[in-house]
Formats: C-alpha cells, sequence, structure tokens
C-alpha cells in the first residue's frame, strides 16, 4: 500500500461502510433471512438485530467514534500491509465489531459500577444474545467466506482463541489480589481482556487464500 492510502478519511469511509454492513445484516437478522436463522427462529435473530443497533447507539452517545474507527481499521491494514488491499478484509472487521459489541455488554456486567444485578428476565436476554452475537454469529459469518477451507479453519480458531483468552484475562482480573499483583501478572491479564480482540483482528486478516 501507497503510505497514507488508509489515511483518516479512509478509514472514516471503511467505518461507515462496515456499520452499512452490519446494518444490512440486522435487517436480514430481524426478517429471519440470515445465518441459517429461518424455520422458527426469528426470535434470537431479532434479538440479534436489537442488541446490535443499541451497540452503534451507545457508541454514538459515547462519542467512541475514533474506537470504532479502530476496530474497523486494524484488520484492513493488516491485510493491505500483506496483499497491497485492505477492502476484502471487510467482513473481518464486522466479525471485530460482532466481537465488542458482545464483549463490552458482557465486561459491564462483571465490573461496572452500576451494573444490572443478574437473575431477571431483561438480564437474562441480554447475556444470551450477547453470546449469540459475539460468538456464533461470527462463526457463520466465517463460514461463509469465499476462502480454502484450511483457511476458514484458520479463522474460526481466531475467533475461538480470542474467546478462551479474553476470558482468561477477564477472570484473572476478577480474582486477582492486588496486593500480589505484579507487572507480569497485570500484563498478562490485559493480554487477554483487550489484546485477545486485537490479535484475533490481525492474524485473520494476515491470513491470505
Amino acid at each position: 500500500m501507497e503510505e497514507g492510502a488508509f489515511g483518516r478519511s479512509a478509514q472514516d469511509r471503511a467505518a461507515a461502510e462496515v456499520e452499512a454492513e452490519i446494518g444490512r445484516l440486522c435487517e436480514r437478522l430481524a426478517e429471519g433471512q440470515a445465518m441459517g436463522l429461518d424455520e422458527g427462529r426469528e426470535m434470537v435473530g431479532g434479538a440479534m438485530a436489537e442488541f446490535l443497533v443499541d451497540f452503534f447507539q451507545v457508541v454514538r452517545a459515547k462519542d467512541s467514534g475514533p474506537g470504532l474507527r479502530g476496530m474497523v481499521a486494524l484488520p484492513m491494514l493488516v491485510h493491505g500491509a500483506e496483499t497491497g488491499d485492505p477492502g476484502p478484509a471487510r467482513p473481518l472487521a464486522v466479525v471485530h465489531l460482532l466481537w465488542w459489541a458482545a464483549a463490552r455488554y458482557l465486561d459491564d456486567l462483571t465490573d461496572a459500577p452500576g451494573a444490572p444485578a443478574p437473575g431477571n428476565a431483561a438480564v437474562a436476554k441480554r447475556v444470551l444474545t450477547a453470546l449469540a452475537v459475539g460468538g456464533h454469529l461470527p462463526v457463520r459469518l466465517v463460514a461463509d467466506l469465499p476462502v480454502p477451507d484450511a483457511v476458514r479453519r484458520g479463522l474460526a480458531g481466531e475467533v475461538s482463541r480470542a474467546w478462551l483468552d479474553a476470558v482468561d484475562g477477564q477472570l484473572r482480573d476478577l480474582t486477582d489480589r492486588p496486593s500480589a499483583a505484579t507487572p507480569a501478572s497485570v500484563l498478562r491479564a490485559y493480554a487477554g481482556k483487550s489484546g485477545a480482540p486485537y490479535a484475533m483482528a490481525a492474524a485473520s486478516a494476515a491470513r491470505r487464500k
């Protein structure tokens, strides 16, 4: 890629394109026309569409545009550096955003001040939907990519590894005592909590046909 070929304006366009793609996905989910969610699965499709709409509303309300742009840009930058063309990594940017949409909600449930208490139907619905949005929906998107089987298996493995590493980091954050913390233990926790999804996005985008 030429220097500046994926600068701020290009990143803004990419973010808008990815958000529009997720918007189209939401429409298909709500209508039971995507990811094999037909034949009586309209409940989960509608719940996932609602969850993603809420995610983008929160992102806009918190003025998290730079964060959103970074989530989209990372896989596209990596793929662009490897191949000269960032465009084919757009589906991986969608997967990266889906992962964060789910993880942010689950993270807020575990340690955010004022998080809603578990044990009611509304919270249970959101937890179940977050698991579908962040885990199973990305797997289905990867399965539908027009890539060789070996690449597809590698991409699915990256999604799985990201979740395991992130859960490991979150568990460390919740259970480790501050008095016993060391620089190494803190870095290890955050390598999972925040590092795992970025590693997934970069490693996935570096895979080539």
